[in-house]
Formats: structure tokens, C-alpha cells, sequence
């Protein structure tokens, strides 16, 4: 079958659903690029004078690839790009599909690692979980390549309107499962530590903020994914807040890490400022009681 006119009859149908994908695609691109001019300085402060590790490459590959992809993916599929067939359509679309499950995959290792500062030293424990994040990643890749093969040949390209949309209703609920899966391991790992820690350690001002977004990343993700019925309408709104919430992750445990050193420093610098002054103090007080002592005698 040619895809490559609707038929009329979809016509009102793809009004009606262009209108609702345009107004979260558009909400996704200026939250996320509101949120990063937000925390702009706090990534230049606390995370570019950081080392050249891997885990700080694969965070500004996420922080600048997500806005910069979404931006392009937003144009493209605006009506205004000069897209003029269904094979254009088609290949982007599932390009766009690998880049977000790219961009997922670093977020997701990036949480672990997180996962991994607050969790205790059990080597059993991080062989497990870093072996979980594998085995979904993996599966994940054959869902969404299994999803794109099925999807793509129901992507066209409607002339009347200069929009790719779908002759009919594709299955893409595999989309969300096994990123599901994943969040709610994570989101049991920070609840069981939470629990098992002593309440003297769980005060610890990293720790909070570590459990404060990591169960704000994981409701974020479980309570947007449950829409999936609604296709892509909130794709874009979904990439924008999960790269939103792993990037403030990150920045803010840099910061507050980076603060806790400082204020350490200064409590440090205080002790020894004050033994220097008793220190120095103490031999003219010395002196001064001995000089009264003598004064005394005669």
C-alpha cells in the first residue's frame, strides 16, 4: 500500500492530533532550555573544573546533545522544514527513536553511579545491578529496533499538510517497559537504603539530596510513562524531563559535595586559628603571671 497521501478521512484526525503533539513538543523544548540556562552556572562552577573522567564526557554529551537534538527534531517535523516524502519521514523518525534511547542509556548509567556513592561498599551489590543495567539496556535496543521495523512502514507523509503522521495506529507500548523496569529497580535501591541506613548517616546533607531526586526522577518517570496510550504526545516532554532531572542530579550532588568540602575546610581552618592564638597567647600569659609573682616577693 502507498502511505504517501492520508486519505481524507484522516484528515481531521491528524488536525486534531498535530495540534496536541505541537503543544508538548513545544513545552518540552522551552522547558528544557529554560532548566539549562538555570543551572548554566552551576555547571560551570562545579562541573567543568571537575577531571576529565568518563562519567563527567558522557554528562555534557547529555546536557548538550538532548537540547540540541530535541531543537532539530522540533524543526523537522514542524511543517516548515521542506520535508517532501514518506522515506524522509520514515528514516528520521526512527533515528530519533536510537538517539533518545542513546540519550536514555547515559542517563540511566549516570543515576547508577549516583546509585553508587550512597549505597554501601558491596561488591555483590554493584555486580548485580551494574549486570541488570546491561541486560535492560540490551533489551531495550531489541524492543525499540523490534518497535521501529513495525512501526515505520505506517509512517507517511501528508502533503496537504507538510507533516509525517501515522495511516494507522502503531504498537509502541514496548517503548516504556523496559525503561519502566529499570527505574522502579532503582527507585527500590534508594528506598531500601534509605531505610536500612542508621538515622545518624542519614542525615547527611548528600544523602538527601541524593534520595530527594532520585524518588523525584523515578515518580517523574513512572507517572508520565503511564500516559503511553497517548503515542507521542509526550515523548519530547518525557526525553526533556528525565535529561532535566538526571542533569540537576548530577549538578546538584556536585554542588552540595563541593560545599560540604568547603565548609570542612573552613571548620578546619577555624581550629587551627584558634590554636595558633592559644598558642600564642599562652607564653605572655606566662610571663605575666611571673612578673606579678616577682613584683609580689620584693
Amino acid at each position: 500500500m502507498d502511505h504517501s497521501e492520508i486519505e481524507p478521512h484522516w484528515i481531521d484526525l491528524v488536525v486534531r492530533s498535530l495540534y496536541d503533539v505541537q503543544v508538548t513538543r513545544y513545552l518540552g523544548v522551552q522547558v528544557l532550555l529554560y532548566d539549562h540556562l538555570l543551572t548554566l552556572p552551576d555547571e560551570v562552577e562545579y562541573v567543568w573544573p571537575a577531571k576529565n573522567t568518563g562519567a563527567k564526557i558522557m554528562f555534557l554529551l547529555l546536557r548538550y546533545m538532548v537540547p540540541f537534538f530535541i531543537t532539530i527534531h522540533t524543526i523537522f517535523l514542524s511543517g516548515f522544514s521542506g520535508i517532501s516524502n514518506g522515506c524522509r519521514c520514515r528514516g528520521w523518525l526512527a533515528f530519533s527513536t536510537y538517539i533518545g534511547w542513546f540519550s536514555i542509556l547515559i542517563s540511566n548509567f549516570l543515576v547508577l553511579l549516583r546509585i553508587y556513592t550512597i549505597i554501601p561498599r558491596n561488591y555483590k551489590l554493584v555486580v548485580w545491578t551494574f549486570g541488570f543495567f546491561v541486560v535492560m539496556q540490551v533489551t531495550s535496543l531489541l524492543v525499540i529496533t523490534w518497535t521501529v521495523v513495525n512501526m515505520t512502514p505506517l509512517i507517511a507523509f501528508n502533503s496537504r499538510m507538510g507533516v509525517c503522521a501515522f495511516t494507522e495506529r502503531p504498537n509502541i507500548a514496548g517503548l516504556w517497559v523496559v525503561g519502566l523496569a529499570f527505574e522502579i529497580a532503582v527507585f527500590a535501591t534508594t528506598c531500601w537504603n534509605a531505610l536500612d541506613r542508621p538515622r545518624g548517616t542519614s542525615d547527611s546533607p548528600v544523602l538527601k539530596m541524593l534520595c530527594r531526586d532520585a524518588l523525584r526522577t523515578a515518580n517523574t518517570v513512572i507517572a508520565v510513562t503511564a500516559r503511553s496510550s497517548l503515542l507521542f504526545v509526550g515523548v519530547l516532554v518525557i526525553w526533556a524531563g528525565a535529561t532535566i532531572t538526571t542533569s540537576r542530579l548530577i549538578i546538584n550532588s556536585r554542588k552540595t559535595a563541593q560545599q560540604a568540602v568547603v565548609e570542612a575546610q573552613q571548620v578546619i581552618a577555624d581550629v587551627q586559628a584558634r590554636d595558633s592564638e592559644e598558642a600564642a597567647s599562652g607564653p605572655s600569659e606566662s610571663e605575666g603571671s611571673s612578673s606579678s609573682l616577682v613584683r609580689r616577693t620584693s
